[in-house]
C-alpha cells in the first residue's frame, strides 16, 4: 500500500515509523509545495526506500514560484512521484485559474518528455479543468486523483482514461 499524500513537509521521521512501514511493507510519498524544497526534504528520508519523495509546484504558489519551473526540469530526473501540482478551483484561487493550468500543463510535458512519471493530483472545484489538462498529456505517467470531487460522469471519464481515482478520498455527486 502507497500513501500518495503525506505531507510531513520538512521533518525527520520518526525511526519506529519508517520500521513499522517496513514491516508492514508499506511506502509513503512525501509531497513538497516547491522544487526549490525537494532536495532538502529528499535527503532527511532515511534508507530502507519506505519513503518516497515527491517534486511539485502547489497552485497556491503557482504565481510566486512559477519561476521555479526550470529547477523542476532540473530534478525531475532525481524521482519517480511527482505531487502538489494540480488544479484549484476554489473561490480565493479561480483567479490564477489559467496561470495554474498552464503550470500543470508545462509539468506534464516536461514528466512526458523524460518517459513519465506517477503523479499524485487533486482538483478542488476543478475536475474538468484537471481531466482536460490531463487528456492533452496522456505520456505524463500515471495519474492518481485524490480530492477528486467530481460528478459521476467525469468520473467515468476518468476510469476510461486510465486515471486511478482513489474512491476513498473522493467524492461523487
Amino acid at each position: 500500500m502507497i500513501d500518495f499524500h503525506c505531507t510531513s513537509i520538512c521533518t525527520l521521521i520518526p525511526r519506529k515509523v519508517v520500521a513499522r512501514c517496513r514491516d508492514h511493507r508499506l511506502t509513503f510519498c512525501r509531497l513538497q509545495t516547491v522544487p526549490s524544497a525537494f532536495q532538502h526534504t529528499a535527503a532527511l528520508a532515511p534508507a530502507g526506500g519506505c519513503i518516497k519523495t515527491a517534486l511539485g509546484l502547489h497552485p497556491e504558489l503557482v504565481t510566486t514560484r512559477y519561476h521555479e519551473l526550470a529547477l523542476f526540469e532540473t530534478l525531475l530526473s532525481q524521482t519517480a512521484f511527482v505531487g502538489e501540482s494540480r488544479v484549484d478551483g476554489s473561490t480565493q484561487h479561480r483567479l490564477t485559474l489559467s496561470h495554474q493550468e498552464a503550470v500543470l500543463k508545462e509539468i506534464l510535458r516536461l514528466c512526458a518528455k523524460v518517459g513519465g512519471r506517477i503523479l499524485s493530483l487533486h482538483s478542488r472545484g476543478a475536475a474538468k479543468n484537471v481531466l482536460d489538462v490531463l487528456g492533452d498529456e496522456p505520456n505524463a505517467g500515471t495519474f492518481v486523483l485524490h480530492w477528486f470531487i467530481a460528478n459521476k460522469r467525469q468520473v467515468q471519464r476518468a476510469v476510461r482514461v486510465r486515471m486511478l481515482v482513489l474512491s476513498k478520498s473522493c467524492d461523487v455527486f
